[in-house]
């Protein structure tokens, strides 16, 4: 991992689309370094990860947040993903827990359908697959496995590390 203060000038202009990786070192950083940052979304901090040639999209994001489970404050692992950060899986500490809590959704997840005014839509949240925003999207669609509870549609705001303004 790495920030973006160990760029090259070399590296900038292949992130510029300037330049494409040519020589070893290059195309190790291609293949192999990731670019972290932290950010604040909806006011919780979260660790993002991009590729190191990395301009479009928004990587992969994490948080650990303490959520109230039978009465008790459980850590739980966040990720999201996309242009909105939009919450995809929860992660547990144990398989147990992961199932027991499989379709739960948090205050910190937000919906793609909650604000619809994105005009930003995807398959995975249409009932009917038309891959449009319409009345058909739909909260429920979950899958999980051993320790992760997905939710595939939902969503928060995102600034980079650079401002202190939250979106």
């Amino acid at each position: 991992m790495h920030t973006s203060q160990d760029r090259t000038s070399a590296d900038n202009a292949i992130l510029s689309g300037n330049a494409q990786p040519t020589t070893p070192e290059q195309k190790d950083h291609a293949d192999n370094w990731a670019l972290f940052s932290t950010c604040n979304i909806r006011g919780a901090s979260w660790v993002n990860i991009m590729g190191w040639y990395q301009s479009a999209g928004d990587g992969s994001f994490f948080t650990v947040l303490n959520e109230t489970v039978n009465g008790k404050q459980v850590p739980v692992l966040f990720s999201a993903s996309g242009a909105e950060a939009w919450t995809d899986a929860h992660y547990y500490l144990s398989a147990d827990l992961a199932t027991a809590q499989k379709n739960t959704k948090y205050a910190e997840d937000h919906s793609r359908d909650d604000d619809d005014d994105s005009n930003s839509d995807s398959q995975s949240n249409d009932d009917d697959s038309s891959d449009q925003t319409d009345d058909n999207d739909s909260d429920s669609q979950q899958d999980d496995s051993d320790t992760q509870s997905d939710n595939d549609n939902n969503s928060v705001d995102t600034n980079d590390d650079n401002d202190d303004d939250d979106y």
